[in-house]
């Protein structure tokens, strides 16, 4: 009885550890290509001549950058507009080049937005 309590007690601590490996994944695989996480209630848009400019609200905010070409958007596709919230990956880096006559002035942002995903 003995040996079968400690064999069950080994293979419930072996699944949890495997759990716990599992619920750190995406974010491991994240931090490893560079990417940082980001999230909260979008608190203005502005839109560039390279894509749209973001600005996010806590509890994980900043100003990022929507590129037309490199970011990827999921779920309900709501980040052209204030007020849903937001949650994805950046890379550090990017301007919103402002829309001008021209389109020549550019603004700095915190970084540009891998992928995107929002709630109604």
């Amino acid at each position: 009885m003995r040996k079968k309590n400690l064999l069950i007690c080994f293979f419930i601590l072996i699944l949890a550890g495997l759990m716990g490996a599992g619920f750190n994944y995406w974010k491991n695989n994240a931090l490893a290509f560079g990417l940082l996480p980001f999230g909260g209630k979008i608190k203005t848009v502005t839109y560039c001549c390279n894509g749209i400019k973001i600005k996010v609200g806590s509890p994980k905010g900043g100003t990022f950058m929507y590129s037309w070409i490199t970011s990827r958007p999921y779920l309900y596709y709501q980040f052209w507009r204030p007020g849903p919230w937001a949650l994805g990956t950046y890379s550090i880096g990017g301007s919103c080049v402002t829309i001008t006559s021209e389109c020549e002035s550019s603004e700095p942002v915190q970084g540009t937005i891998n992928m995107i995903g929002t709630s109604l």
